[in-house]
């Protein structure tokens, strides 16, 4: 986000022209951009604002509890660019991330991706950079549907999405019942805090009540929203088959945020890295689950059917039936 508002004058800025950290964080934390405000020394409760927001509820909340994880330090800019696999590359012998370093010769630097765990087999064996990141193309590039694929699971999607139409109805009545929970909840626990005279006890409570409102702004702002139409699955779902069909070619872009999108989108854990070997099996998201699964059944389903058949003892297995019109000039040829 730093990088978003540098060249925004506006904000203000260390001696040596950066932004404040603190600065970002009171702008992620702010319930302003969301369509809401409240100030609890006034007693000024969590309200909806008659402004436009700039993100969902939802949006904000995510955010918040991304804030709330403990992180690990930041990584180096420079680094993160000159390596970009580094913290989503792990050693196939111990399972411990890889890390990304430059190392002098005699004329210029040469960059390579290393282990540095003690006691493993692989430890201080270096690994030419470009090896590890062509090797990553090559697994991209396998994992790229067929079109016909593609077609089917975006088949799905659209399945999915005229499912959720359907039921509209019944999961807005199932979020009016949650909403008429949750206020009953609030309310009770509201009352506890009245009557508590516990300090700690009070803490409790009123982050229970905060934590509950949060969850009835959210579906309060889902039952505001309008039916889905089938016409809007097009435009939510534009950039996702392109995505889908060529993780590649986002990454050859070479600028950091594709690439750290792609490796983001594409795989839910640390890539293992074998030394003299490759990478390892990937986990990858659920989409890229999905398809595969989609095209194992697909050859499953021809070779259990006798489609393309193998070989030539496939191919007297599956022949094809004589039709009754050719029968006679068979028997006519036998005679």
């Amino acid at each position: 986000m730093a990088s978003f508002l540098q060249p925004h004058a506006i904000f203000s800025r260390y001696v040596n022209g950066g932004i404040h950290p603190q600065r970002i964080r009171n702008m992620l934390t702010n319930k302003i951009y969301a369509g809401y405000y409240e100030y609890k020394p006034w007693g000024v409760t969590l309200t909806k604002g008659n402004h436009d927001p700039i993100i969902s509820w939802d949006t904000f909340q995510r955010i918040q509890e991304k804030l709330a994880t403990k992180t690990t330090a930041p990584q180096q800019k420079t680094s993160r660019q000159d390596f970009p696999l580094r913290g989503h590359i792990a050693c196939a012998a111990c399972g411990h991330p890889m890390t990304g370093y430059w190392a002098k010769g005699r004329n210029k630097r040469y960059a390579y991706y290393e282990c540095f765990q003690k006691g493993c087999t692989n430890r201080r064996k270096s690994i030419k950079r470009a090896e590890v990141e062509t090797a990553l193309e090559d697994l991209l590039q396998s994992l790229t549907p067929s079109r016909g694929l593609l077609a089917i699971a975006t088949t799905m999607f659209k399945d999915i999405w005229d499912s959720r139409i359907a039921n509209w109805q019944d999961q807005r009545k199932a979020q009016k019942a949650q909403l008429k929970h949750l206020e009953k909840v609030i309310n009770t626990t509201a009352d506890r805090l009245i009557d508590t005279t516990s300090e700690a006890t009070t803490r409790a409570l009123e982050a229970k009540i905060d934590k509950l409102d949060a969850e009835r702004t959210k579906i309060a702002e889902n039952l505001s929203q309008g039916k889905p139409k089938a016409e809007d699955f097009h435009g939510k779902f534009r950039t996702a088959p392109a995505f889908l069909a060529n993780p590649r070619k986002l990454w050859e872009k070479g600028d950091d945020t594709s690439q750290q999108t792609v490796l983001k989108l594409v795989f839910t854990t640390p890539l293992p890295y074998a030394r003299n070997e490759g990478f390892r099996t990937a986990e990858t998201t659920s989409v890229y689950g999905a398809l595969r699964q989609i095209h194992k059944k697909k050859y499953e389903m021809a070779e259990a059917q006798g489609f393309e058949p193998w070989g030539r003892s496939h191919a007297r297995r599956f022949s094809r039936p004589v039709h009754s019109t050719t029968l006679p000039n068979l028997h006519a040829r036998q005679h």
